[in-house]
């Protein structure tokens, strides 16, 4: 057996807006949000073995065995080729469960790294399709690096990337997405008034960017931040540092700033001690 190794990095989004709408059949929500993929990577490395998996990994991991989404999204390719083997090895640098979508590049790095190693030759739109059944957001991690999503992610129309430096900052807690939709829901059904949950709060006008992308609104943060309020400090702090938005990405925890240089994204970072921070910029194509 000729042996083959690949790297792959796979990076980090953020929402830039988030809208989240009735609930689908399906158990998802209807949603829309412009995502912008940023420089903040996971690394995976393919190496071909005798047969099955090895999955090692460095860092924080939140699933390991088979419920592993690199594991799952193996267990599709595995269908489609022989008998070969296959060691993964995962560094894992962006934060889980941080509303970054870091799950999901890994599980999108996954289908590209092994559809490489493997010699498959899937095209794009394939691995999307077999991205659909990893989770909502995979798909846009084999399509960005940016797009506007529609239907319960999946729907991708192309937008032209962002070109900003962006701050993120991450608290020391973490959030389900599916806690944050439950109570979402919750909150839907307790309100006479469903309008409030819509309503503009907060939000920077921002002429240049709404006009690509619309307002910037998180549904979700009316959520998470109601029980963690650090949410809105976080965002605060960041405006007043001299970002031009500041807003929850995803489901949070973690928040985001853009800003025009990267100086001044470097100098906000300092006044966020006990945060997990990252100066990034935002990607102008895919890394893969």
């Amino acid at each position: 057996m000729t042996k083959k190794k690949i790297l792959i990095k796979t990076p980090a989004k953020i929402n830039l807006g988030l809208r989240v709408k009735e609930l689908r059949p399906d158990g998802y929500h209807e949603i829309a949000t412009t995502m912008q993929m940023v420089g903040l990577f996971d690394e995976l490395t393919f190496e071909t073995i005798e047969k099955g998996i090895e999955i090692v990994t460095e860092g924080e991991v939140i699933k390991n065995g088979e419920e592993n989404i690199i594991y799952k999204a193996y267990k599709i390719l595995k269908k489609e080729t022989e008998d070969i083997g296959v060691r993964i090895r995962l560094k894992k640098n962006i934060p889980v469960a941080s509303g970054l979508g870091g799950g999901s590049s890994d599980g999108a790095a996954t289908l590209v790294g092994l559809n490489m190693l493997w010699g498959l030759n899937f095209n794009k739109k394939k691995l999307m399709h077999f991205g659909s059944r990893l989770g909502s957001d995979v798909p846009f991690f084999l399509f960005g690096p940016s797009a506007h999503a529609k239907g319960r992610g999946d729907i991708l129309t192309p937008v032209k990337p962002l070109n900003a430096w962006v701050l993120l900052v991450k608290p020391s807690f973490a959030v389900s997405t599916s806690w944050a939709y439950n109570n979402y829901n919750r909150l839907r059904e307790k309100e006479q008034d469903t309008k409030l949950l819509t309503k503009r709060r907060d939000s920077i006008k921002l002429p240049r960017f709404n006009k690509r992308f619309g307002e910037y609104i998180n549904d979700l943060e009316r959520v998470t931040g109601s029980k963690y309020p650090v949410i809105s400090s976080i965002k605060k702090e960041l405006i007043d540092s001299g970002a031009e938005i500041s807003l929850m990405s995803g489901s949070g925890s973690t928040v985001f700033g853009i800003f025009s240089e990267k100086k001044s994204a470097e100098d906000a970072s300092r006044r966020f001690k006990g945060y997990k921070v990252f100066v990034v910029k935002t990607l102008k194509e895919l890394p893969y």
